[in-house]
């Protein structure tokens, strides 16, 4: 991204208006306190810097959600390699299923490790053909996400519109960092405005299923960014949301640690706590705010310098 600022920060030499501006560009506007946008370069900045973060963090996954890695005989022999609750590695990269993918041939000792991670509980996929007919086998052809989630092995993230008609699934980005202990998580709405319900399967939440489901309301194009974050990368709230009804548009912490949720109706709404607890928000009207008298000066500019200036009280 190149921005083109200002050559001078002065005011045009022989004028009296205040501030400079060329009279004619060789590029694209140039960016300065002098063009009504200058208020929101930051905003802009930012923006672009997050995605940037997150785009760099660790290792990505496929647009449909799930990611992938090569695995060979000395990954199954390594002392590390566990089961817990049918996944592989729980405590890393959490692989929820293996995929033999047009393999016809294994060492002994990774069948060994395929049948113990079997019995564990992990679910192994044979796609394309083997020597033995009597091996059930599915075509290459047939393979692909459809067919993983229809043996309910879910992607990291699963979403469902709740309000609003939306043309198109979000674009999701996830990414893993084992070194820094963080997941993050890019959604970019490219359909119509929606309220979309998020489940994230976090294999280090502490949670009987390890999901967090939460509900995302996301203009078009509008985009937001998860973290989740495994001790010691960073100390957990004291208490913290799970999930919350649908009418609730997003749970966040104040600048105090506080727990807000914002609500966009006008009925009662819940929010779930990692304990089971269940909280009930209900809807009270606020009264109209006080609003102070305040002042605005309006000046007007000619050619030969400031006509006059209108003070309005507001």
């Amino acid at each position: 991204m190149v921005i083109h600022g200002f050559p001078y920060s002065g005011d045009y030499v022989n004028t009296i208006w205040p501030g400079y501006i060329p009279s004619q560009y060789e590029f694209t506007d140039m960016c300065g306190p002098r063009i009504p946008a200058w208020r929101h370069f930051n905003d802009t900045m930012l923006y672009a810097g997050r995605n940037t973060l997150v785009s760099k963090i660790g290792a990505g996954l496929t647009a449909a959600g799930y990611t992938h890695e090569y695995l060979g005989p000395s990954n199954f022999a390594s002392p590390s390699v566990t089961i817990p609750n049918g996944l592989l590695v729980a405590e890393g990269p959490a692989y929820k299923a293996l995929v033999l993918y047009n393999h016809t041939y294994i060492t002994s000792a990774a069948s060994a490790a395929l049948l113990q991670f079997a019995q564990s509980g992990l679910p192994i996929i044979k796609a394309g053909s083997v020597p033995l007919s009597s091996v059930q086998v599915i075509s290459t052809t047939v393979f692909g996400s459809a067919y993983i989630s229809g043996k309910r092995i879910l992607p990291q993230v699963s979403v469902s519109s709740v309000v609003g008609s939306n043309n198109s699934s979000p674009y999701i980005l996830w990414r893993h960092d084992e070194f820094a202990g963080l997941d993050a998580v890019y959604v970019l709405n490219r359909g119509t405005p929606t309220t979309f319900k998020l489940t994230f399967f976090v294999p280090a939440n502490s949670t009987t299923n390890r999901t967090v489901a939460l509900n995302a309301t996301l203009q078009q194009r509008q985009t937001k960014i998860f973290v989740f974050t495994r001790p010691p990368a960073g100390a957990a709230p004291s208490i913290h949301a799970v999930s919350h009804s649908s009418n609730i548009e997003s749970v966040h912490f104040s600048a105090h640690n506080d727990l807000e949720a914002i609500i966009f109706d006008t009925h009662s709404s819940t929010i779930t706590l990692p304990n089971g607890t269940s909280i009930a928000l209900p809807f009270t009207r606020a009264g109209a705010p006080a609003m102070a008298a305040d002042d605005y000066t309006r000046a007007d500019w000619a050619e030969f310098g400031l006509v006059g200036e209108v003070v309005v009280r507001v």
